[in-house]
């Protein structure tokens, strides 16, 4: 399965750490999962805003904090074996577009360049159709306590 649509794709550590983009994670998978919910998207620049990081902030969200929230789900995955959409996808660029790595991503599982359109059907409409974020996030939520409790969450 493509990256794109996998949440263990990625080589980032779990949010269970104490960096700092794994604390910032913590609090940024609540926000994801009630855009989600929603059905709305949300920018690097919004989730950069709400964690006051100032004008670099957008340059640690995707390559850290996404990534971490991806590892993170990908280990609820296995633990609760079931598959969820890559919940990550529906952080876009401040101009409303898709970012370049899933506009890659997409135009190699396509071939073709993708369309808002392909991004929605293929991407977003899986995220906000599915009914068990709450359900994610408490058991999540859980882990986090355990984490912030020493217990091993692993």
């Amino acid at each position: 399965m493509a990256r794109i649509y996998n949440n263990c794709g990625g080589d980032r550590p779990d949010m269970f750490g104490e960096k700092l983009y794994q604390q910032r994670a913590r609090k940024v998978l609540p926000i994801l999962i009630e855009r989600a919910k929603k059905g709305e998207t949300v920018t690097y620049g919004q989730i950069s805003g709400m964690l006051e990081l100032g004008t670099f902030g957008p340059v640690q969200v995707g390559p850290y904090i996404l990534p971490s929230i991806s590892t993170t789900l990908c280990k609820w995955e296995k633990r609760y074996k079931e598959k969820l959409p890559r919940l990550t996808n529906i952080v876009i660029r401040s101009d409303g577009k898709m970012g370049a790595w899933p506009f890659d991503q997409l135009k190699e599982v396509l071939g073709k360049d993708p369309t808002w359109e392909d991004y929605e059907r293929e991407l977003l409409v899986p995220i906000y159709n599915y009914d068990r974020w709450d359900y994610v996030l408490e058991k999540i939520e859980k882990m986090i306590s355990d984490y912030e409790g020493n217990k091993d969450v692993r």
